[in-house]
């Protein structure tokens, strides 16, 4: 999974799936993320743990930017 930020906008790119979303919502969607990952106690956590990585880097990049 391949997460970059440009103009305002996260672009989330994988094999099979494909999205952009605002900056503005990174927050809002790595949450998301993490409650997929917990849910039945994390079994299905790494379907959803190189989605959450990649948009965690993006977030880190974003504050590194300032």
């Amino acid at each position: 999974m391949i997460a970059r930020h440009d103009s305002g906008e996260i672009l989330l790119e994988g094999d099979a799936y494909r999205t952009r979303f605002p900056t503005a919502d990174l927050a809002t969607w790595i949450a998301f993320y993490r409650e997929m990952s917990g849910r039945m106690r994390g079994r299905y956590a790494h379907h959803y743990a190189p989605t959450l990585e990649a948009l965690e880097a993006v977030e880190a990049e974003i504050s590194a930017d300032g």
